[in-house]
């Protein structure tokens, strides 16, 4: 399940949300990063065929054009609880 900013959670709920989320995914623009939250989380990013220059930390940062793609796959693929900002 992914839940969003928009959904128009109140302020408390929104920051459980977040810090409850399996992968935080934040949208800067033309990146995306994809923050694991969980050892779950992290594997399954792990498991992802990505280069070396995506990764900065346990973070993986994708171009936004297959951003959403990537995101549907986690989605329907994955048990993941996903949280987009």
């Amino acid at each position: 399940m992914t839940r969003t900013i928009c959904d128009r959670i109140p302020a408390r709920e929104l920051i459980l949300a977040e810090l409850s989320a399996d992968l935080l995914v934040r949208d800067y623009g033309t990146m995306w990063a994809f923050i694991p939250r969980s050892p779950s989380a992290t594997e399954v990013l792990a498991e992802l065929e990505t280069e070396s220059w995506q990764w900065s930390g346990d973070n993986l940062l994708v171009d936004h054009r297959p951003a959403r793609a990537l995101l549907s796959h986690l989605e329907t693929a994955t048990d993941l609880d996903i949280f987009l900002v």
